[in-house]
């Protein structure tokens, strides 16, 4: 005589069975089509940054600035570089003004709202919009710290100067 499986003081139908059984199987799909492939691509994002990066050095954060944005703030590249690093989740080091940002350093290639996720926190960041068609234009990282430094200079209040004090 087979045992019947059972929880506590309960038999399990064979109903239940099914949905179990079906349940599991739709859990094991959702990993496969969703999340694996989420890790393949992860995976080769980190490969073919690894791969642009291997010969060069690295430089710290105001020296990045200094050597290839000698004519903005230095803030701008510092920050843009802290808030991509952020979100693609590696070190930027051996980053360079020509990257490009979705072909070498696969933003937005993971997930399809990391581009999104980086275009609200740079726009939080430094209090700048961007509109639809302005990624079209946006390929390397110079073109971002570019595109920046123009929208906060054309923020910058104009303060009228005043006729000195006679009196």
């Amino acid at each position: 005589m087979t045992a019947t499986p059972t929880i506590g003081d309960q038999r399990i139908r064979p109903v239940q069975w099914l949905l179990l059984v079906v349940f599991l199987a739709a859990l094991v799909i959702i990993i496969v089509r969703g999340v694996w492939p989420m890790h393949v691509r992860r995976k080769r994002q980190l490969e073919v940054a690894q791969n642009l990066f291997t010969n060069r050095a690295p430089m710290t954060s105001p020296g990045f600035a200094s050597t290839f944005f000698r004519d903005l703030t230095a803030d701008v590249p510092i920050q843009l570089r802290r808030l991509l690093e952020h979100e693609l989740g590696f070190d930027l080091a051996r980053l360079r003004p020509d990257d490009r940002l979705v072909a070498d350093l696969g933003l937005g290639t993971v997930d399809g709202l990391q581009s999104f996720h980086f275009a609200h926190d740079v726009e939080e960041q430094f209090s700048v919009t961007f509109p639809e068609h302005a990624w079209n234009d946006i390929l390397t990282f110079s073109d971002l710290v570019t595109y920046i430094a123009k929208q906060m200079e054309s923020q910058a209040p104009v303060y009228p100067k005043l006729p000195p004090n006679n009196g």
